[in-house]
């Protein structure tokens, strides 16, 4: 199915066209085939990288220049809403997209005149209680990371919000998720059609390493763990119950076995040095702010070496930058400033926005060759990596390990 055969503006279509995605794949194929330009409702869930923004962008586009009114844009984190402003607002010119994420209680009335609108669930549930006149003018919710129904501390008020805005209105629902086990009990509660697909435009290994071995598991059991539901609050780490269970259940299985020189000492330092040598990149999930911190440490001493002249250059003037966004930098300010001099970074929600911002724009450039960051980084930021290293297996998260 080609882009050039859509019912869309002919300038959009050919933005999308100028920017290489002439044609659509699997799943976002499907989901035209089900309904999505004709106002269906619908839950996506398909891997990550599979397509599902342009999914959702399809549907905005559709909404706001063919029917009018308002798309929002529901996402779970403030860090991912400005990630999504910043893509919409480039790609969508001739639309007014804004965004609403702080936590102050009003009514948004600056939202009047917007075409697409950005938010959290928690900043949506605060403006739903005013009742402004623009929350009448919705004719598409796009809900980003809808397994979160699920969690413990921000479902609830996802849910409600959600079931409030079915009360108020009579608008096209899309969910989408890469990590859904209840799909089709979610798709029946919010009466809406299932779409699904295992799609995966990249090759996904996942195994464990042990020693200085990794253990590669086939590729179907690959496929089979990624499309289990993640716990929301560990976002994406299995307790090391759940790991040996699962590799029990594997044992009998064929797995690749790929050895990984020591030359460091330390697992995740070789880890890294690995990616390094064919050029690429790595992520590394720590289960505390100390931790992403330490491991950042570490890993600058690995990929400090590595580093050109001109890249070198490029993030001295990227460390001055997050040196310099405070007025008196602190010392983790100075301690990211180094790290990332040396072509390295941690991420987490203790940095101020810019700071995060800027390493996520180096990271995505090839300049820092390694993010040490919380799982606050795993919740829907768009961050491609080579290779993600889970380096902590337990994590407290205010209710235990």
């Amino acid at each position: 199915m080609k882009v050039e055969n859509l019912d869309l503006p002919e300038r959009i279509k050919q933005d999308y066209i100028n920017s290489g995605i002439t044609e659509m794949n699997l799943p976002q194929k499907k989901a035209v085939n089900a309904g999505l330009m004709e106002g269906e409702d619908m839950i996506v869930a398909s891997p990550t990288a599979s397509g599902k923004t342009f999914i959702a962008e399809l549907a905005m586009v559709n909404q706001v220049k063919n029917e009018g009114g308002k798309a929002v844009y529901i996402v779970p984190l403030k860090a991912l809403a400005s990630e999504k402003y910043q893509d919409f607002k480039e790609r969508y010119k001739d639309l007014d997209v804004m965004m609403s994420v702080g936590d102050r209680d009003e009514s948004g009335d600056y939202l009047e005149t917007a075409d697409i609108v950005i938010v959290t669930s928690e900043k949506l549930d605060s403006m739903l209680r005013h009742n402004p006149s623009w929350i009448h003018e919705i004719n598409l919710v796009v809900t980003d990371e809808i397994h979160l129904l699920t969690s413990p501390n921000r479902g609830p008020t996802l849910e409600v919000t959600l079931t409030r805005l079915r009360d108020l209105l009579d608008f096209q629902m899309l969910g989408l998720s890469a990590t859904i086990s209840n799909s089709s009990e979610l798709a029946d509660w919010l009466k809406a059609e299932l779409v699904e697909s295992d799609y995966r435009p990249v090759e996904l290994k996942e195994g464990i390493m042990e020693g200085n071995e990794i253990e590669f598991f086939p590729e179907d059991y690959s496929n089979e763990s990624s499309n289990k539901t993640n716990n929301a609050e560990s976002s994406g780490f299995k307790t090391g119950k759940e790991i040996v269970k699962d590799e029990e259940k594997k044992e009998d299985e064929e797995t690749e076995e790929v050895f990984i020189e020591d030359k460091h000492g330390r697992p995740t330092s070789n880890l890294v040095e690995d990616t390094l040598e064919i050029d690429k990149q790595a992520i590394v999930f720590c289960s505390s702010r100390k931790g992403a911190e330490k491991s950042s440490d570490r890993c600058a001493e690995v990929t400090e070496p590595v580093l050109s002249r001109e890249e070198r250059q490029e993030l001295k003037e990227y460390s001055e930058r997050i040196l310099n966004i405070l007025g008196s930098p602190t010392s983790q300010c100075k301690r990211l400033a180094e790290n990332v001099a040396e072509g390295a970074a941690f991420h987490h929600a203790g940095l101020v926005n810019r700071q995060r911002s800027l390493v996520e724009e180096a990271f995505r450039k090839g300049l820092i060759k390694t993010v040490s960051a919380t799982p606050t980084l795993a919740a829907g930021i768009n961050l491609p990596a080579y290779r993600v290293i889970m380096r902590d297996l337990k994590r407290y998260t205010g209710g235990g390990m």
